[in-house]
């Protein structure tokens, strides 16, 4: 096997990051930092997924933190396009590897034509609505053909895992301070929102999982992950800490472990974690029990939903309304209203993804979605289904599979690595290659 030789971050690398810090300061080191990403073109399709991801995490930071970057809204759009489209136009995927893109780009094209075509029947702000379709479209299919063309696969993952390793390590220094939890009193890191806390850091789970910069480092990086668990928990963030859950479970069980072993682990550490409960004194246990009904319920015991029944309700009335073709992709509905303007101000928050694409776009767009979700998990094996579990559970509390202006990005990415996997045949999961450790 041969060795990668060539580090996670070259010398343009460590200064874009340094200069990434340097914008939390103020407008003016905001707008350095967005015009330098320019010089990433030059990295060709590489440099232009690293500049992906380096847009999406600037606009993730907690506002107690770093200036906002809000009045840069058309340069970040300008910039994220500009990324796609040289992917998209400079870049070529070849032999088996060009099929399976090929087949891919095509399912998400037809959902996403077929999508416009029925938002600007339907919707009642359909040129926004045809926008936004295109605002996702373009950056998943140049995510996808730029992992495709990776010479390595896990460029990109590395890079995730290096960058988003040093925030979450900001993010434990920020514990005791209560100054950065700026939406309520739960923990937030780094990030601007609890919820995007846990979304990311359920992410970046599993992106360090596959990544090989922690290759020789593996202590490090499982002692990152249990941090991460504690920090989820205190932002109390039920789809973050599921989907945590979910990634390291069927990372275990798709793993090259024995059958047996895997069956004997489960069920020993099953019954020792059902003897400890039961030898614990009732006062203990009983407050156990109480901290992970107040997790699981958050001070409500209708239901586990009840945080976004109004979510819910409002893509079920989108999906009566027009049940075929749905009532607008990512724009609100009224059928009083027919707007032609285009505006960024429209704000949605679909909370599950299953109402949003019914809602969304009906019975014929969440068929050809579903198509889409086919070919990317009939592209990939097994023993890295944690890296689709990922990507699709994390959108099952807060959906943000269509809003690359979000954290969409590193969805895209991880269904891109999990779809292509590894170049070398045989090649395992983490690969004893030249990484830095953090």
């Amino acid at each position: 096997m041969n060795k990668r030789k060539d580090r996670v971050l070259d010398s343009l690398d460590a200064f874009l990051i340094i200069l990434f810090f340097l914008s939390w300061l103020n407008s003016l080191t905001v707008l350095l930092f967005y015009l330098s990403l320019l010089f990433l073109l030059f990295r060709k399709s590489a440099g232009c997924m690293k500049g992906l991801i380096l847009l999406t995490t600037r606009g993730l930071i907690n506002p107690a933190a770093a200036v906002s970057v809000s009045r840069f809204e058309l340069l970040k759009w300008a910039l994220l396009f500009l990324f796609s489209l040289y992917i998209l136009c400079f870049s070529k995927a070849e032999g088996e590897d060009r099929r399976k893109l090929t087949r891919i780009l095509v399912g998400i094209a037809a959902f996403s034509l077929s999508t416009a075509g029925f938002s600007f029947i339907v919707s009642s702000y359909p040129v926004t609505a045809v926008f936004k379709t295109a605002a996702f479209s373009i950056p998943m299919c140049a995510v996808f053909l730029g992992v495709a063309v990776d010479r390595t696969r896990e460029d990109g993952i590395d890079y995730l895992a290096c960058l988003y390793g040093i925030l979450f390590l900001i993010s434990i220094c920020l514990i005791p301070f209560r100054r950065f939890r700026t939406v309520n009193a739960d923990f937030q890191g780094i990030f601007n929102h609890v919820n995007v806390f846990g979304a990311v850091a359920s992410l970046y789970t599993a992106a360090a999982l596959k990544s090989c910069y922690f290759s020789r480092c593996r202590m490090v990086r499982n002692l990152l992950i249990t941090m991460i668990i504690i920090m989820t928990y205190l932002s109390r963030s039920r789809s973050g800490m599921f989907t945590i859950l979910c990634v390291l479970g069927l990372k275990y069980l798709f793993s090259s472990a024995p059958a047996l072993r895997k069956f004997l682990v489960g069920i020993c550490g099953t019954a020792g974690l059902l003897l400890i409960f039961l030898l614990m004194p009732n006062d203990v246990s009983t407050d156990i029990t109480g901290l992970a009904h107040t997790f699981i319920y958050k001070g409500d015991t209708r239901s586990i939903w009840a945080h976004r029944l109004s979510q819910i309700e409002e893509g079920r009335t989108k999906f009566m309304a027009h049940f075929l073709t749905g009532s607008g992709f990512m724009v609100p509905y009224d059928p009083r209203i027919r707007d032609y303007s285009f505006t960024f101000r429209l704000v949605v928050e679909p909370g599950n993804i299953i109402w949003a694409v019914l809602g969304d776009t009906g019975i014929l767009g969440s068929l050809l979605f579903l198509y889409v979700l086919f070919c990317i998990g009939s592209s990939g094996r097994p023993r890295d289904l944690y890296l689709l579990g990922g990507a699709l559970a994390v959108n099952m509390g807060e959906m943000v599979f269509f809003s690359p202006n979000n954290y969409a990005i590193l969805i895209y990415l991880l269904l891109a690595v999990y779809a292509f996997g590894s170049r070398e045949e045989g090649k395992t999961n983490e690969p004893e290659l030249y990484c830095p450790g953090l």
